[in-house]
Parts: C-alpha cells; structure tokens; sequence
C-alpha cells in the first residue's frame, strides 16, 4: 500500500517526538519506517497510527541513533585515510614538500629552540578546533547534521591523537628533523581535515 503525503508527514512528526537529536537521522528514520510501512501487508487506512507505533518501538530510535553516529564516525575515519592516499599517491604530494620546505625556513630564521616548537606544536593542535566551534555558533545547523559532526569529531580527536604521540616522542627524541618532519605532516593533516569538515558541511546542507 503506498503512503500518502499525509500519512509521511505524520511519520516524520512522530520521529521527531523521539529521542532523535539529528535532522538527518530524523529525515533516514522516517523514509525508513515509512519503506517499511509501504511494504508491510497489515497496512490499511484504520490501522496505520498502530502499526507506526510499533515499527518506531521495534527499531529503538535511540538505538538506531548509536548505530547511525558509530557508522558516521568510522565514515569519517574513512575518509580522512582517503583523503591522504590521494594526497600520497598523486602529483600532490609536492605539496607537502613546499609545506615542509616552509617549516625547514621559519625553523632557520626563528631561532626558537627545539623544546619550544614542540609545545608550540602540540598547543596549536589543540586550539585548532577553535574556528570550528566559532563557525559553529553562527551555523547552528551544523551541529544537527549527524555526519558533518562526525567528521569534526573525528579531525578532534586525530588532532588529540597527534598531539599526544608527539608529546610521547619528545620525551626520547627533539631532533630539529624530526620535528620539522612532525609539524609538516601534522600542518598538513590539519589542511585535508578541514576540507574534509567544509565538503561534508557543503553535502549536508545541499
């Protein structure tokens, strides 16, 4: 039985009513229980609330909201890998050796010592998240899309990550190589996170 306008607008207002934060997770449930309904050979005109309410109890929004974010961050995680190999296995990999050569200049004309750089590194990792969360402030809409949050979490928390192993190497190493070699790959890491958060931003809201 096919459903009517009506009858999806209703389904859309009765996921809204669940634990469901997301706007999107709200737009997936809905087409999903609203399939569901379409092909369930129950369906008539008189019990169409009864059988909602039990397609929306059987599938757990909460559950289904677990389900959506984990598969949005291992998503994102996906994403951030390719968006390395591309970099690695393309003629844009000369990027990173101009990032490098411009670290490798500051690093001779600065005079700030190893130890320095290093903390200097680590913080500027950590405070990198800082124009997310200003951005996020004016496009509140952001932060109901399920997926353009789980990319942003995910750039976090590699940052988090990097900031840590570089934290642990310091402590047996400060060659100026290595850590021209740290900054260089973690400037560039944080370049392709970006792109990563901005296109997802701009495919969320399209």
């Amino acid at each position: 039985m096919e459903l009517s306008r009506l009858q999806i607008d209703i389904i859309r207002e009765r996921v809204r009513k669940t634990p469901l934060y997301y706007t999107d997770l709200v737009e997936e449930l809905t087409d999903h229980i609203a399939e569901q309904l379409t092909h369930d050979p129950r369906l008539n005109e008189d019990n169409f609330d009864v059988l909602l309410n039990e397609a929306v109890d059987l599938i757990q929004p909460s559950n289904f909201q677990m389900r959506a974010l984990l598969n949005s961050h291992l998503g994102a995680l996906i994403q951030l890998s390719t968006a390395w190999k591309k970099l690695l296995t393309s003629y844009r990999v000369i990027y990173i050796l101009a990032i490098g050569a411009l670290v490798y200049m500051t690093y001779q004309q600065s005079f700030v010592p190893v130890d320095d750089m290093i903390k200097l590194l680590r913080t500027g990792l950590l405070a990198i998240i800082l124009p997310l969360l200003t951005v996020s402030l004016f496009k509140r809409d952001y932060l109901k899309r399920s997926k353009v949050v789980s990319i942003g979490n995910t750039f976090w928390l590699s940052l988090v990550l990097i900031s840590t192993l570089i934290g642990f190497i310091s402590v047996f190493t400060s060659a100026p190589a290595l850590v021209i070699s740290l900054i260089t790959l973690s400037i560039t890491h944080i370049i392709i996170g970006y792109q990563c958060v901005i296109n997802q931003a701009k495919l969320s809201m399209a």
